[in-house]
């Protein structure tokens, strides 16, 4: 195979628009909020390299952090477009150790941001899962490992089953022949304060997704307001300023505009 062929096959998916397609439609002020967020790449950045599981973020080399597209997901599956994918390279090591084809991961986020956690979460992440290595078997291309991350920002913590296993229980000598996996969950409501990412716009948007229904936003609106004026240009706080309005007012009826 010519060097050409092989960078083909290795080739992303190109980025996606800005805007989301017909079949991309935005359900909820949550999938707004966290669309704009996780579109500024260097917000995306800080909030995986704090928060994916520690065993996974010490082989990434967050700095390549890149969007992908992920249009080609089958439309038969509901998804939201701030449901995002990303691709970031893996440590030189790792990728010798294991004999890897490719030195880069996918990175699914799936966002979750009904009040209570979905048992179908587990098996909606692995249709999605399977669709992108179909679509890569489909055009000649390497299974790139894909680690699942769910972000979610429930009412109570997460009490569904995280992994294959604990959904579909057989005996021991059978786990050999069933499907494993996992999910890697960040559970916003129960993250504490002095943990979120220095990035502004991150810590803005991680703070009403945790406060956005309850008493306390007032208080947590101040802090924000004195985070705009201290570390952001006037035109970007413009910007902002009308996000968290329209947030707080779809999703807050206590606060009056």
């Amino acid at each position: 195979m010519s060097t050409e062929e092989n960078a083909d096959r290795q080739r992303p998916f190109v980025e996606p628009p800005d805007s989301p397609t017909r079949n991309e439609r935005i359900q909820s002020p949550h999938d707004r909020l966290i669309n704009q967020t996780l579109q500024q790449i260097d917000a995306a950045r800080a909030l995986l390299a704090d928060h994916l599981p520690g065993e996974i973020a010490q082989h990434l080399r967050f700095q390549t952090l890149a969007p992908v597209d992920a249009s080609f997901i089958d439309a038969n599956l509901p998804r939201r477009f701030a449901d995002r994918l990303f691709k970031v390279d893996v440590s030189p090591e790792v990728v010798k150790c294991f004999g890897m084809k490719v030195d880069f991961v996918y990175i699914f986020v799936l966002i979750e941001h009904k009040s209570v956690d979905d048992p179908d979460t587990l098996v909606q992440m692995l249709g999605y899962l399977v669709r992108i290595w179909e679509n890569a078997l489909a055009n000649q291309q390497p299974l790139v490992p894909i680690l699942p991350w769910v972000l979610y920002n429930g009412v109570g913590p997460w009490r569904a089953s995280r992994s294959l296993a604990e959904l579909v229980p057989v005996p021991d000598s059978w786990k050999r022949y069933m499907p494993a996996m996992e999910l890697a969950i960040f559970d916003i409501g129960r993250m504490a304060d002095d943990s979120m990412p220095g990035e502004p716009i991150l810590r803005i948007a991680l703070a009403l997704l945790k406060y956005g229904r309850s008493l306390e936003l007032v208080s947590v609106l101040r802090v924000l307001f004195e985070l705009l004026a201290r570390e952001m240009q006037p035109p970007e706080v413009t910007d902002v300023l009308d996000t968290i309005r329209t947030y707080v007012m779809s999703v807050n009826p206590v606060i009056g505009e």
